[in-house]
């Protein structure tokens, strides 16, 4: 392809000019095809193009996942605020939601494996380490481009007098986090009721059919009633299409259990 293109440019410069050797017939290059070859898939094509320039250019890895950033980290903090000040934070407990950008596994000098990782979300990174029942329990995550939720909370260091670090709690994968979720309860207007939005709100439902238990609440905002409907069949995947036709709606609001 490189040398086709060189053949072209060259073939330009020399369009109308004489030559030395004009009596010579030109050199026939045939166009290259281009190889039918299949799309890489999106986190891989976000990681060349992050190699090639420095950054994501066409979207960032954690876009596909902001519904399970928004409804299960922490939305008031950020990796990057465990890197100063950590002392501020002292007791509470924080989730973040990243993507691990480095990891690695070695061993204690005592001979015991431990293992860590770089987590990075759109403000900046953090690196956890993982010792004992934490290294047996969380190393399987620790794999460069794995995105995760990290939870746990800001402890005193046990072995670095007058310092604070982040002790793990609870580790998984954002693609898993749907299926934790026990219920989904819509809570709808009374004005909104109407045959349109009755037989459409049927149909996605029936569309996405899964594990969720569904329960609707029919909301007065005049009167400040509420009517709570559950159905024991009705259960539902907290699909991206399901999700999608929710936020269609500006009234209506849910609540995950």
């Amino acid at each position: 392809m490189i040398a086709y293109g060189h053949k072209v440019q060259s073939d330009n410069q020399d369009n109308g000019m004489g030559s030395l050797f004009g009596d010579l017939a030109p050199i026939e290059m045939k166009k290259p095809s281009i190889p039918d070859i299949e799309e890489w898939p999106k986190l891989e094509l976000l990681e060349k193009e992050k190699e090639l320039i420095g950054i994501y250019l066409s979207s960032h890895p954690l876009d596909d996942y902001r519904f399970e950033i928004e409804h299960f980290s922490t939305p008031e903090y950020r990796l990057s605020d465990l890197n100063s000040n950590m002392e501020k934070l002292q007791g509470k407990e924080i989730a973040f939601a990243g993507m691990v950008t480095d990891a690695r596994e070695a061993v204690t000098k005592t001979g015991k494996p431990f293992s860590n990782m770089t987590l990075e979300d759109f403000s900046g990174g953090y690196r956890f380490f993982f010792f004992g029942k934490n290294h047996d329990n969380y190393s399987k995550f620790c794999k460069i481009g794995s995105l995760l939720l990290v939870k746990g909370r800001i402890e005193q260091s046990m072995f670095r007098p007058g310092e604070y670090e982040f002790n793990v709690t609870f580790v998984d994968k954002l693609s898993n986090l749907r299926d934790k979720i026990r219920s989904i309860e819509l809570k709808i207007p009374f004005n909104l009721i109407n045959s349109k939005f009755n037989s459409s709100l049927q149909e996605v439902i029936e569309e996405n059919g899964g594990q969720t238990l569904l329960k609707i609440s029919l909301v007065d905002n005049v009167k400040k009633q509420n009517i709570s409907l559950i159905s024991r069949n009705k259960r539902v995947l907290l699909s991206d299409n399901f999700l999608s036709f929710l936020q269609n709606y500006d009234d209506v609001t849910f609540k995950l259990n």
